[in-house]
């Protein structure tokens, strides 16, 4: 379950922060920004071919079907995360060694109880 939540929680995180690191490095709605490092990558490669991962994140920052992709992975990412929280919440299967570490942390309690009621009591 922690497996998926970590998964979820990437795809989700990365589906937020996608567009400001493309704007960072210098894909914009117009366009390649002239001394970016977009614009520099689109120099050294000539042609950009379409379905090429330069097209993909200037078709993202133009706000094209790349886009849509993003938004459906965080959306993915997000309900992978909470179907795996909600799994482990309602996971009722108490296996022995829970148990036994459950009456650990009980009897500690009851100990620390017992104590702060007779420090009360001036004992």
């Amino acid at each position: 379950m922690f497996g998926f939540q970590v998964l979820g929680g990437i795809a989700s995180l990365g589906s937020v922060f996608a567009l400001p690191i493309l704007g960072a490095i210098g894909f914009t709605a117009a366009g390649p920004l002239a001394g970016s490092a977009a614009a520099g990558w689109q120099s050294s490669i000539g042609i950009v071919q379409g379905g090429s991962f330069f097209a993909w994140c200037q078709s993202a920052a133009m706000g094209g079907a790349a886009m849509g992709g993003i938004l459906v992975t965080g959306l993915a990412g997000g309900g992978v995360a909470v179907g795996a929280t909600v799994a482990g919440a309602l996971d009722t299967k108490v296996t022995e060694e829970n148990f036994d570490l459950k009456q650990f942390f009980l009897e500690i309690w009851r100990q620390e109880v017992e104590m702060d009621q007779k420090n009360e009591r001036g004992e």
